[in-house]
């Protein structure tokens, strides 16, 4: 079976059995009722594909790459911050909580990624507590920090891009 992006088009190979083992909400779209179990190719919605391999490779190995480094550009940040939201959807509460704690981390280092964090977190929707706490927190961050010094940041004191 493949995962595809409705977003981007991207087609992931994906074991049905193994993404069902580790989330109970692919299990039910995979082998419940849904029309999903009954296709060869499973359209996800609002999702990059990027993402997607993400989730799966999260799902076959407990790791995900990107999370094994802090984001180099604006873009990494917000995958990050995408993921969360993919694990959240798919009930990967220990991914949204290494993707959150990733994000915190980068903005520990440069308060330029909390406008980074804050602005892809607003684009969507974000009920699950630890995507909450993230937003507050890059809020806070903002808050406390002079905008001068945010400004230096972006444009390039802290490698933001």
């Amino acid at each position: 079976m493949h995962l595809e992006s409705a977003v981007d088009g991207e087609r992931v190979p994906a074991v049905r059995a193994l993404l069902a083992a580790r989330s109970a909400v692919m299990r039910k779209m995979l082998f419940g009722a849904f029309a999903e179990g009954q296709r060869r190719v499973v359209t996800v919605s609002e999702m990059q594909g990027a993402t997607i391999k993400a989730v799966i490779e999260y799902c076959y190995t407990d790791q995900v790459e990107m999370l094994c480094q802090p984001p180099a550009s604006a873009s990494d940040a917000a995958a990050l911050v995408a993921l969360a939201v993919a694990a959240d959807f798919f009930g990967l509460p220990a991914l949204v909580t290494l993707c959150c704690n990733a994000v915190k981390e980068a903005v520990s280092k440069a308060a330029a990624w909390a406008c980074v964090g804050f602005d892809a977190i607003s684009e969507v929707a974000y009920s699950v507590v630890s995507i909450r706490a993230l937003a507050n927190h890059c809020l806070e961050v903002i808050r406390h920090k002079a905008p001068s010094a945010l400004l230096d940041e972006i444009d390039g004191r802290a490698g933001v891009t």
